[in-house]
């Protein structure tokens, strides 16, 4: 009987350290994204990782296309950034341990190049799938969706708008 607990107490145990770890993968990939660390991006994605926006706005494909635009075309449109995560739902597959589901909340801000154009804001949701290689557990898949991406300006105006997702074409929030 005590070896049977010490056997479930160790499952349990596993289960949490794998949770922590995700969560904590999903940090450091903001973390990385806001210093435009290519190497530290490349330790957070699988080689075949796919980062899509569920408005259709973005679909990247691979570790190489992936970091490309994180650091090379988010540098042409902010000086800098900052992520924050709050809440992050993790779920792991009772059927294969080496997956994961994620649901994780979040706000960013990129700070534009031009002060003109100022301070742009979001409300993000990703929904992810992680998978555990050789190197740990790593993001397989990221769907971004925004509940608003605003500049900080319009802030109040965009917000309570029905297209509070603003950029080249303004679409409603997709949470």
């Amino acid at each position: 009987m005590k070896e049977e607990r010490l056997l479930e107490l160790e499952g349990r145990v596993q289960l949490l350290e794998d949770k922590d770890s995700i969560r904590e993968l999903a940090v450091r990939c903001g973390n990385y994204i806001d210093r435009r660390d290519p190497v530290g991006m490349r330790s957070v994605f699988t080689d075949d990782v796919r980062f899509y926006s569920r408005n259709g706005s973005l679909d990247l494909n691979g570790v190489d296309e992936t970091v490309d635009f994180l650091t090379t075309q988010l540098n042409k449109v902010s000086k800098r950034s900052l992520h924050v995560q709050h809440g992050h739902i993790v779920e792991l597959d009772p059927g294969d341990p080496d997956l994961a589901t994620g649901t994780q909340f979040g706000h960013s801000e990129g700070v534009a190049h031009d002060p003109l154009v100022g301070v742009k804001l979001a409300a993000v949701r990703y929904e992810d799938i992680y998978r555990r290689v050789e190197e740990g557990w790593k993001i397989a898949e990221r769907c971004v969706s925004f509940f608003y991406q605003v500049e900080a300006s319009n802030y109040l105006q965009d917000v309570a708008s029905d297209t509070p997702v603003q950029g080249p074409a303004s679409l409603p929030a997709d949470f």
